[in-house]
C-alpha cells in the first residue's frame, strides 16, 4: 500500500461544519504519522484493496484514532487533486 499524502483540515464549527481549508501534508509527529499510516494500511488490507485510490478519513486526539469514512475514490472534492500535484508531483487524474 502506497500512501500519497496525509492531509489535515481546518477545524469545522457548528452549525454547518463546513470544510474551509485543507493542508496538503499534515504537520504530524513521526509517531502520529506512523499511527495513521498503519491504520490506513490495515483498512486497505481488510477491504482487499489491490489497486486504485482510496479516501480514508480519521479523527484523532491524544488517546484514539477513529475511522470516520472509507471510500474507493479520491477525496476532497477536487481540491486534493491539486494539493497532491503541488506537494508530491503525482497527478491522480492520469
Amino acid at each position: 500500500t502506497h500512501i500519497l499524502s496525509i492531509c489535515s483540515k481546518s477545524p469545522m464549527k457548528a452549525p454547518y461544519f463546513e470544510e474551509i481549508s485543507y493542508v496538503g501534508q499534515a504537520k504530524l509527529s513521526d509517531f502520529d504519522r506512523k499511527k495513521i499510516e498503519d491504520a490506513a494500511r490495515f483498512v486497505a488490507k481488510k477491504i482487499k484493496l489491490k489497486s486504485g485510490a482510496a479516501h480514508l478519513e480519521f479523527r484523532m486526539n491524544s488517546k484514539r484514532l477513529i475511522l470516520l469514512e472509507a471510500n474507493l475514490r479520491v477525496g476532497g472534492g477536487g481540491l486534493v487533486h491539486d494539493l497532491l500535484m503541488i506537494s508530491s508531483g503525482v497527478n491522480l487524474m492520469r
